[in-house]
């Protein structure tokens, strides 16, 4: 069975949450942006997602979340900085896979959804060098 494809909006995105999806863009609110295979009206299957600040999830979806293989891309002006994720999610959440800066060196890792040293995100970009 195909998956239809479409493009969706997701209002006031929260982690593991598969409310707030739209077949209309909102007028008056500021939304995310959903292209690929829809099943029930959320994202399921292999789809993009872009994120106001203009950071990127290319991969698959299950009902309404990341969940399989894809490539999150944080953009230059994201809170985080620049850099990528990929690797596999689960339930929406990074589960194995590694982080890269924006110069493809390997930031750190995570295995069965835990960071595979002591640092966030943030700190961990914060002691690359520029």
């Amino acid at each position: 069975m195909s998956n239809n494809k479409k493009v969706l909006y997701h209002i006031l995105p929260k982690i593991n949450d598969k409310s707030g999806w739209n077949e209309t863009v909102p007028t008056d609110l500021t939304v995310c942006k959903y292209e690929g295979e829809i099943k029930n009206g959320l994202p399921h299957g292999i789809g993009t997602y872009t994120k106001t600040d203009g950071s990127t999830y290319v991969g698959q979806f299950n009902n309404g979340l990341r969940h399989g293989n894809g490539t999150f891309t944080w953009a230059e002006n994201a809170p985080d900085g620049a850099g990528k994720y990929i690797g596999e999610y689960k339930d929406n959440k990074r589960w194995k896979g590694s982080i890269y800066d924006k110069h493809g060196k390997m930031v750190y890792s995570y295995l069965n959804g835990d960071i595979q040293n002591s640092l966030n995100h943030k700190e961990s970009l914060s002691l690359i060098q520029v």
